[in-house]
């Protein structure tokens, strides 16, 4: 008897356990600000920083269950307008880093210096930035918004 109630309830504890992870829908991921200004393009806001400039974040990230990293990307923007200021010697940045939170916790509040944009040898113009976060269980979540690089002055 004690067999066959162990091998009833096994399944079962696995199927709750199991559960738990596929019903958290990962992290979640809220940018109030990117950049040091703002500007208006063709009537639209965007976060906007100069190159040369440091590249300030302030964002929060939760999670459901404990979070074991968060990582930046930032790209040019390839859409079809395909209007990036520059000279033909300078490239599209790209730029991604990644941080492993050893403690783990379930909330974040970043107000930080994602990098410095570099001041020679890229493109100005519209750019993709990333903001992801990974929990425990490996679910994965982002959010991403446009800013701009501006010539240096």
């Amino acid at each position: 008897m004690k067999k066959f109630t162990l091998l009833f309830l096994l399944p079962l504890l696995s199927l709750f356990a199991c559960n738990t992870e596929e019903s958290q829908s990962g992290p979640q991921i809220s940018i109030n600000s990117l950049g040091t200004e703002t500007i208006t393009v063709e009537d639209e806001q965007f976060f906007a920083v100069q190159s040369g400039e440091a590249l300030p974040l302030s964002a929060m990230i939760k999670g459901d269950t404990p979070l074991t990293e968060y990582r930046f990307e930032i790209h040019i923007d390839d859409g079809n307008d395909h209007n990036h200021r520059g000279k033909s010697s300078e490239v599209a940045w790209e730029f991604t880093k990644t941080i492993l939170l050893t403690d783990q916790p379930m909330e974040i509040d970043l107000n930080t210096t994602v990098t410095e944009v570099p001041s020679t040898g890229i493109k100005s113009g519209k750019y993709h930035f990333g903001l992801y976060a990974r929990d425990e269980f490996g679910k994965e979540n982002s959010e991403y918004i446009d800013f701009y690089i501006l010539e240096e002055e």
